[in-house]
């Protein structure tokens, strides 16, 4: 049985058990389900529940390791395997996003169905039954597109024969009897990109501006839920970042700039709407932002929030709260942070002293990585020194003399009583993205960062990012003035590998960055320059006062392939869905 149908089927067997209660007697069916407006109302909250949220998985902070930001301490784990090339079928870390997506498109493509979940009675009162029912038919659509998206985005590629393709549209509830594997295919990457964009445009029409604007919503009762639903805001941000990866060279082989103009179109109307919607209500754009905050005003859309250390048990060194330091920032990503001025370390405005290479660093720089000398929770001073107990390879350290300290709470201690849990959540989209896509879009639908045709110009929204106040009080870098800004605002290029780095250090570790390189590269073989990388660690000799720095290689680096595997069971058992390119012995 092919698991995708399998799956798809199965959702609806299951929601009770897994999801809904029960009716009181008897079973939920065809004839009674209008009776149970709570079973319907559950396909579309399913699709809310079945967001992942935390950081701490292949989808998101160690799919950096596939990339070029962080090196896996295991060599047995599966990112360590897909940058060698050695992936197993039987190890798929991936497949559970495929499946999580079709059960959750399947739960919304019910509600859909002939506008069965609108024509509930959900409650008694007629405006407020009609008023919910609209805002639950948004919603379903919405859900629809936000994990095509995620379909969309990890699983595109090329087949053996050079079609580029997306994964399987479905917009109906399935039934493993009504099809065959034989008529069960990929479709096209552009049909795919058509299928999000259509679905986006129907949740629009339903969904309030923002969903804490929503009548259906009392602040007094629900608090800040509404920071983890979709609205007008996100459905235009989904629009952006699809229009983006369409727009990239390794999925625009044409070379068609109408696609870098819808997603700067996009990103635009959705900073607009963010800015007139959540200004009022205390959204800053140069304001603090705090991972720690999981009603943070920056968040676009996220996952409910948890109570967890799962971050610091993951990120931290034995040595300090038994961690596990599962994963290590490579050299090449602490060396992607500029200089407090604004200029990379490489310019020779920086100031960057190689001697002193953590010292006058890019805030940003300070508030994602643990480095030799500095202090976890100002309880524990990192010595990654040469016999130092954070010495790269030793067991418990990382292999790069580097840590995480991005998503991390800074008063947590198990040692303490009370033990202190962060608040977290996972961000999927939040208000940076959205500016880092204008940026990126505009400057190449217009050739120039300075253009404000769109209504406002790629170096403004690239300045929401690059000044922003940091947790504590700390200022943005360039608080004053920001002259590598400036000069590379003068030329497209120059602002296109601006922005690139910049996207690298604000969203290092959330899981973007091997879909950034993926996207950026172009023709059969893009990939060879862009993700088949040595990756280097920082090694410290000497004493306290005169430490030295030198840089080794940690990790080398070869892709079987620049796109990741449809999962083995689907090629498997339904024939004609193909594989991507580079991954042979998956078929």
């Amino acid at each position: 049985m092919n698991r995708i149908v399998h799956i798809i089927v199965s959702a609806f067997i299951i929601a009770s058990c897994n999801f809904l209660e029960p009716l009181e007697q008897g079973t939920i069916g065809s004839d009674n389900i209008k009776d149970s407006p709570s079973y319907v109302r559950g396909f579309v909250e399913t699709g809310y529940k079945l967001l992942p949220t935390t950081y701490v998985s292949n989808e998101y902070a160690y799919l950096d390791a596939a990339a070029d930001n962080l090196v896996m301490t295991s060599r047995s784990s599966a990112m360590s395997n897909i940058w060698a090339g050695t992936l197993s079928p039987m190890t798929d870390p991936f497949e559970v996003t495929w499946d999580r997506a079709y059960r959750a498109i399947n739960y919304a493509n019910m509600f859909l169905q002939d506008d069965f979940g609108k024509s509930m009675r959900f409650v008694v009162k007629d405006a407020t039954n009609k008023a919910l029912a609209a805002r639950l038919q948004g919603e379903a659509f919405a859900i629809r597109a936000w994990y095509q998206y995620m379909l969309l985005r990890m699983f595109s590629g090329k087949s053996a024969n050079g079609e580029l393709l997306g994964f399987p549209i479905r917009t109906e509830p399935t039934n493993f009897r009504a099809i065959q594997p034989l008529e069960l295919r990929r479709d096209s990457f552009d049909d795919c990109v058509a299928r999000i964009l259509a679905d986006c445009d129907s949740a629009l029409y339903y969904l309030p501006k923002a969903y804490r604007d929503s009548e259906m919503t009392d602040p007094n009762v629900d608090g800040s839920i509404g920071f983890h639903r979709f609205d007008k805001i996100s459905m235009l941000a989904i629009k952006a970042l699809t229009c983006l990866q369409w727009a990239s060279p390794a999925f625009n082989e044409m070379g068609d700039d109408s696609r870098w103009e819808k997603a700067a179109a996009y990103s635009y109307a959705a900073m607009q709407l963010k800015l007139e919607v959540d200004t009022p209500l205390g959204f800053d754009p140069l304001k603090a932002f705090d991972w720690g905050d999981a009603n943070s005003p920056e968040i676009i859309f996220s996952s409910v929030a948890v109570k967890s250390s799962a971050e610091e048990t993951a990120f931290y060194p034995a040595g300090f709260c038994d961690g596990e330091a599962i994963a290590g920032p490579s050299q090449e990503l602490v060396d992607a942070f500029p200089m407090a001025n604004g200029y990379p370390i490489t310019h020779p405005a920086s100031g960057y002293n190689p001697s002193k290479p953590f010292e006058g660093r890019d805030p940003r720089f300070y508030a994602n990585i643990y480095y030799h000398l500095s202090s976890i929770g100002g309880a524990y001073e990192l010595d990654t020194s040469v016999g130092g107990r954070e010495e790269p390879g030793l067991q418990g350290n990382s292999l790069t003399g580097y840590y995480i300290r991005k998503f991390t709470n800074p008063e947590y201690n198990k040692n303490n009583t009370p033990v202190i849990l962060g608040n977290k959540s996972l961000m999927h989209i939040r208000w940076t993205h959205i500016c880092l896509a204008f940026a990126e879009s505009a400057n190449r639908a217009l050739g120039s960062a300075n253009d404000s045709s769109f209504g406002i110009s790629a170096k403004e929204a690239l300045s929401y990012v690059r000044h922003r106040a940091l947790p504590g009080g700390i200022d943005g870098m360039c608080a004053l003035s920001d002259p590598y800004l400036d000069e590379c605002a003068l030329n497209t290029d120059k602002f296109d590998q601006l922005v690139r780095n910049e996207r690298r250090i604000e969203t290092c570790f959330e899981g973007l960055r091997f879909f950034d390189l993926q996207r950026w590269s172009a023709g059969d073989s893009g990939d060879s320059n862009c993700l088949n990388v040595d990756l280097n660690k920082m090694t410290v000799t000497g004493t306290p006062g005169a430490w030295e720095y030198k840089t080794a290689i940690v990790a080398e680096h070869r892709y079987a392939s620049r796109w990741l595997p449809i999962p083995y069971n689907e090629v498997g058992t339904a024939f004609n869905i193909k594989q991507n390119v580079g991954w042979d012995a998956w078929k």
